[in-house]
């Protein structure tokens, strides 16, 4: 794809359509409220980062194929038990770890198969990574100061504006990606519309990930309830009542729109999330708030995108 030769024409094209045309994605399964029943005023979002996950682990019980799942697959398993859309931040480079493992993202043929699932079952792609530059403690601020460059192998150089950055390059791979994993399911046209910085962060000193983000026609998404479960293994079974802390505050400071975090990549996330849901919904029935009446997860894409997309921060 000829970024660079589409420039500031792609741009505008980008601000203009990318929220919208998403939310456009699997949109047959808009969620009605029972018949006299006005829409709930609270909604909750789960988003999840640093999938797809391609380590399979038989502790988190066997899918269709038979295989073992891999966390990534295991959270889908529960979302679409619990009736739940989320969105999904997704890397489609490859991690590089500290001490020097590198982890498949969505390049591979597994996790690209798992961004299709993600679209098929009714979630909402957006990037966190993408290109050259993936790395577990990388942020994108490092990147704006990098010069552009040919992040899909077509032998031009990927940016938007000029002379554009690398972290143009990194993100307009993640969009190609997610554009692709839409098309396969039938929404050709579609794209990740959304952005969540690595580390939580977009400015460090004068480097301001922000216009990069506009540039390319991303939105970005932070939180208001989230475990540092991207970097210690058990933190959503242990911090759980933090969790759960977070969005009863969130509740109680009349914020309808409750983003809450996790990484899909953390096995022990993906097996305790059941639980993790079960005592949010107690939190907030400790708060008086009945589901459905007073709150509700969001349950079609369409909806997450709402949510998502009229958040700032």
């Amino acid at each position: 794809m000829e970024m660079h030769a589409l420039s500031r024409q792609m741009s505008a094209l980008v601000l203009l359509v990318g929220i919208a045309a998403a939310a456009g994605a699997a949109a047959e399964s808009e969620s009605v409220p029972p018949e006299g029943q006005p829409e709930p005023r609270i909604r909750l979002v789960f988003t999840f980062d640093d999938g797809p996950s391609n380590q399979r682990f038989e502790e988190l019980g066997r899918g269709a194929s038979g295989l073992p799942n891999t966390p990534t697959e295991r959270v889908l398993e529960v979302l679409h038990a619990e009736g739940i859309s989320a969105a999904f931040f997704v890397l489609t480079g490859p991690d590089r770890m500290l001490g020097g493992t590198v982890l498949e993202k969505g390049e591979t043929e597994l996790g690209f198969e798992e961004l299709r699932r993600e679209v098929r079952e009714g979630h909402v792609l957006g990037c966190h990574w993408g290109g050259h530059y993936v790395s577990q403690f990388r942020k994108h601020t490092a990147s704006v100061s990098l010069p552009a460059y040919d992040s899909d192998g077509d032998g031009i150089v990927d940016r938007v504006t000029d002379p554009g950055n690398a972290l143009e390059s990194d993100l307009l791979q993640c969009i190609r990606r997610g554009a692709q994993a839409y098309a396969a399911e039938g929404h050709a046209g579609q794209r990740p519309a959304l952005v969540r910085p690595p580390l939580w962060t977009y400015v460090e000193g004068n480097r301001d990930a922000r216009p990069a983000y506009a540039a390319v026609g991303l939105h970005m998404v932070l939180a208001d309830a989230r475990v540092p479960d991207g970097v210690f293994r058990w933190a959503a079974q242990w911090f759980d009542f933090w969790l759960v802390r977070q969005v009863r505050r969130a509740v109680r400071e009349g914020n309808p729109d409750v983003v809450i975090a996790l990484h899909d990549v953390n096995r022990r996330s993906a097996r305790y999330l059941p639980k993790l849901i079960a005592r949010i919904r107690q939190g907030l029935a400790d708060e008086g708030l009945t589901e459905h009446r007073d709150w509700k997860f969001t349950s079609d894409p369409d909806e997450v995108l709402t949510v998502l997309s009229r958040r700032t921060w």
